[in-house]
């Protein structure tokens, strides 16, 4: 290709059946598995070559690939190009310091049928209408879930987000997706699943043990968004391993932000696959 012109760059990745979701040990996405993902990459040069073209990685169809908010990456480019800037690879971003909205779940309405407890953990189609309960859990709504965190009871946060992949080439930007938290979380990325990875559930059962000083019977918050599954899943395997006070808060930062109530950004707990 010419040292000059433009240059127009598109990769698409696609994902179907079987692809590897980091974390889990059966593949699904956070909307669910067996939808087919597109990642787009789009880069455009002019008056370089090849190899000092920028190159920015946005997500196409968010909702199918497990996006936290059901929505494609609509951001302007990353900045110009330019000879020695290196290449750019991100996930979809919503500003800093908000919380991220809800588009594309299911609403919950008066008239809507309630959702049962499934006997196991939910697999697939983690972003949608979920039970009104939880077997061995308090369930708790945003007031309550205040009145715990003003008390410093220690909340855990388990929403997805897509590790920096590995064998990336020298210089590439890693930007993952920022996160606005409830202050004072800790955040186990990737610990809502149906199934985990023996690496991920111990990365589970770690931070738990961190956030309860060590005792099951220590009270313990579980949220992610609104119509999360992932919160569900997480709080019923803390249940499982024989805490006692485990909380599941349904309508996480959705909720809380419409409560008008604080957020901060938020990194997750180093994993161990990472």
């Amino acid at each position: 290709m010419g040292s000059r012109g433009a240059l127009l760059l598109n990769l698409c990745l696609i994902a179907a059946d079987g692809g590897a979701v980091a974390g889990a040990a059966t593949p699904a996405s956070y909307h669910g598995a067996g939808r087919t993902s597109v990642a787009a990459v789009a880069a455009v040069s002019s008056g370089q070559d090849a190899g000092s073209a920028q190159v920015r990685l946005g997500e196409l169809g968010e909702k199918d690939r497990g996006g936290p908010d059901g929505r494609s990456d609509s951001r302007p480019g990353a900045g110009p190009s330019g000879a020695g800037t290196p290449p750019l690879l991100a996930e979809s971003a919503a500003p800093g310091g908000t919380a991220e909205p809800a588009v594309g779940a299911a609403a919950r309405t008066d008239t809507a049928q309630p959702v049962p407890e499934p006997s196991g953990y939910r697999t697939d189609e983690y972003r949608a209408p979920t039970p009104a309960t939880l077997a061995g859990a308090r369930v708790v709504t945003t007031p309550e879930a205040e009145r715990l965190w003003r008390a410093k009871v220690p909340f855990i946060d388990v929403l997805p987000r897509a590790p920096k992949p590995k064998g990336l080439p020298e210089g590439t930007v890693w930007r993952p997706k920022p996160r606005s938290d409830i202050p004072g979380s800790v955040w186990l990325v990737d610990t809502g699943y149906g199934a985990l990875a023996p690496v991920m559930e111990t990365y589970l059962m770690d931070g738990l043990r961190a956030a309860t000083m060590g005792n099951p019977a220590k009270p313990v918050v579980f949220y992610c968004q609104r119509d999360c599954w992932m919160s569900w899943n997480a709080a019923k395997r803390a249940v499982a391993a024989g805490y006692s006070s485990v909380i599941w808060y349904p309508d996480g930062t959705d909720g809380w932000a419409e409560a008008g109530l604080p957020l901060e950004p938020r990194e997750p707990a180093p994993r161990p696959d990472e």
